[in-house]
């Protein structure tokens, strides 16, 4: 979802007056919510860790400074996942969109088959994948974020990204043909 024609100043508003965040929260609520469901793949924990979520970033908005909202946003989002997590001694489930299928409606069968087969081994391969490599192709590829969000939302250089990016999709390429 492209960023809002005016997101700048409706932050600035929201900073001033909290009742502004609605558009904001509107604008950036499916995002986020597809994001975590994504990875905690429960409905009812997506829409808790959503909500999480938005009332952090409406409480620290104050602290916000100009730059990528959606990146802020989306940092907030992985950090309440990961307190999540260690709480609740749970682990990511993303790795199963790590293919992009992009229609598994196909009118032949057998395709679908051999899409399905070939998810099964991606969702095996990754869960061999350190963790800094299972993010940063999921933030890459599954929301849809430029290597500068990916880097901002991780507290990193970008050329970091891009480096974990090579070296996460060349270590699954490898991993995927020696199976």
């Amino acid at each position: 979802m492209a960023k809002l024609a005016n997101e700048e100043q409706l932050i600035r508003e929201a900073q001033a007056d909290q009742s502004k965040f609605s558009l904001l929260y509107r604008h950036y609520f499916e995002q986020i919510y597809y994001f975590l469901l994504a990875k905690i793949r429960n409905e009812a924990d997506a829409e808790d860790l959503t909500a999480i979520t938005f009332a952090k970033a409406l409480n620290n908005l104050k602290k916000y400074k100009e730059g990528n909202f959606r990146a802020w946003l989306y940092r907030i989002a992985n950090n309440t996942f990961l307190d999540f997590v260690r709480k609740e001694n749970r682990i990511s489930h993303d790795e199963e969109q790590m293919m992009n299928l992009e229609d598994t409606r196909s009118e032949d069968a057998s395709e679908t088959v051999d899409k399905a087969m070939m998810l099964d081994k991606v969702k095996s391969v990754m869960k061999t994948l350190p963790e800094k490599y299972q993010s940063v192709l999921s933030l890459k590829y599954f929301s849809d974020m430029s290597n500068g969000e990916i880097a901002e939302m991780l507290n990193c250089r970008e050329n970091n990204v891009a480096v974990q990016l090579h070296r996460g999709v060349k270590m699954l390429t490898e991993l995927l043909n020696n199976n």
